[in-house]
């Protein structure tokens, strides 16, 4: 008996006109986007897949094949969700009153459902109400460690640093060997690749929003997105480009995307100050940074 997991793609973004998808045989159209792309291959081939498509300006998800037909319906996790969320309400925001339960999206594995609260929107609290994720196969709900597993993490630098992205970009790809393409767009950003992570890297839009939450006003923004295929040398080399670009004069501070944006680190006039002290990854920035500054 064969107990292979096998896993597609969930195509969201089809790579830029000028790529040559033809090498990934997609059968998928643009206007059929998004979609599965029908395969059934173990991680590591479909994993390769999903750099090229990224390669291309392309966005996929990595899934596990089975996804591609529920065993659910969503009508029958609908009861899930209410038991779970009006748990959480009570719990949580035993004053408050809540709007009726919605399903607020649908992911290629688990429907989003959502209450929410017209004095918590109020108060600015993010995202306003109760959330929960419920499995598409067998009914589960998903665990923030189970999505950023299977999903992968998205990290963001803030930084008022003098350097260029040209500059940031060409020392990065110099310190760490990576592969580069320059994507010609409105925020003229530059791309960087590695396996298992994707780096952005482009001047700030809103810095006086960033000023409002956190006191800087940075110059540049850059993304850090670490794919589950290569989540142990990518979260690696993150560290080594967060200590590189924070080693730079400058103030900035280290965002983690969890549906809403929390503070990990804070440089400031030199001193880093860390707000999610307890993950061995941070840890470990901060040991490389403390021995240089």
């Amino acid at each position: 008996m064969n107990d292979l997991i096998m896993y597609d793609i969930y195509l969201i973004k089809f790579p830029e006109s000028d790529y040559e998808s033809s090498d990934l045989d997609l059968q998928c159209k643009p206007e059929n986007i998004p979609c599965f792309l029908e395969l059934n291959m173990p991680a590591e081939a479909v994993a390769d897949i999903e750099e090229m498509i990224s390669l291309g300006g392309g966005k996929g998800i990595i899934v596990k094949s089975d996804y591609r037909s529920p065993k659910l319906s969503l009508s029958e996790v609908f009861s899930i969700a209410n038991i779970h969320l009006n748990r959480q309400a009570k719990k949580n925001f035993p004053s408050y009153s809540f709007r009726a339960i919605q399903c607020i999206r649908s992911e290629p594995m688990y429907w989003l459902f959502g209450s929410f609260s017209e004095q918590l929107i109020h108060e600015g609290h993010n995202p306003g109400g109760v959330t929960v994720a419920i499995d598409k196969l067998d009914g589960h709900i998903w665990t923030e460690e189970e999505k950023k597993l299977v999903l992968g993490e998205e990290f963001f630098f803030e930084g008022t640093t003098e350097k260029s992205i040209e500059e940031i970009s060409t020392s990065f790809t110099r310190q760490l060997g990576l592969s580069r393409e320059k994507i010609q767009n409105h925020r003229n950003e530059i791309q960087l690749y590695h396996k298992g992570l994707k780096v952005c890297i482009s001047q700030h839009n809103y810095p006086k929003l960033i000023f409002k939450q956190y006191g800087i006003t940075p110059r540049i923004h850059i993304s850090f997105r670490v794919n589950p295929s290569g989540n142990k040398v990518a979260r690696s080399l993150m560290i080594e480009l967060l200590v590189s670009i924070l080693d730079c004069p400058g103030d900035g501070i280290l965002l983690r995307d969890k549906g809403c944006l929390i503070l990990l680190a804070k440089k400031i006039s030199g001193k880093l100050l860390l707000f999610e002290n307890n993950e061995a990854w941070i840890k470990a920035m901060a040991s490389k940074l403390s021995e240089r500054i």
